[in-house]
């Protein structure tokens, strides 16, 4: 995982869009074992997991802004939306990957569109880091 998402930052750098980025987030979810389950496990708080969660987010703020910058990302998206995209990317990868397990390629077009710029409509605040990060830290049994 730490590899995969090291190749995907080097691929944002090398001018590939942030589109290229985010569906290729949405592939390694349908293609590793485990990964698309990433977002929606409980993780045990060590230095090392913070360390490398916090050199993620800087990096894919960074991809975000660039493409915000460019306008090709909506100007209201930001880094937590990414991570539902992804938490609901995983929803349909799991439900769908023994009998149809290219659906995820729609739904990931589908999200990427919608987060072009300029947005077709207003959408609602996003949804604070630390809420986010108290999900993604809480307990199956308890969402």
């Amino acid at each position: 995982m730490k590899l995969r998402l090291k190749q995907l930052l080097r691929r944002q750098t090398r001018g590939r869009g942030s589109a290229g980025s985010s569906r290729a987030a949405c592939s390694m979810q349908a293609a590793g074992a485990g990964c698309a389950d990433v977002l929606s496990l409980t993780f045990p708080t060590t230095p090392e997991l913070d360390r490398q969660l916090r050199a993620a987010t800087v990096g894919l703020s960074d991809v975000i802004e660039r493409a915000r910058t460019a306008g090709a990302l909506r100007a209201d998206f930001v880094l937590e939306d990414l991570v539902l995209v992804l938490m609901a990317n995983a929803g349909v990868v799991n439900t769908t990957k023994c009998h149809a397990p290219k659906a995820w390629e729609r739904f990931a077009a589908y999200m990427l569109s919608a987060l072009r710029a300029p947005g077709a409509s207003p959408v609602p605040k996003p949804t604070s880091p630390a809420r986010v990060a108290r999900a993604i830290r809480r307990s199956p049994e308890r969402r």
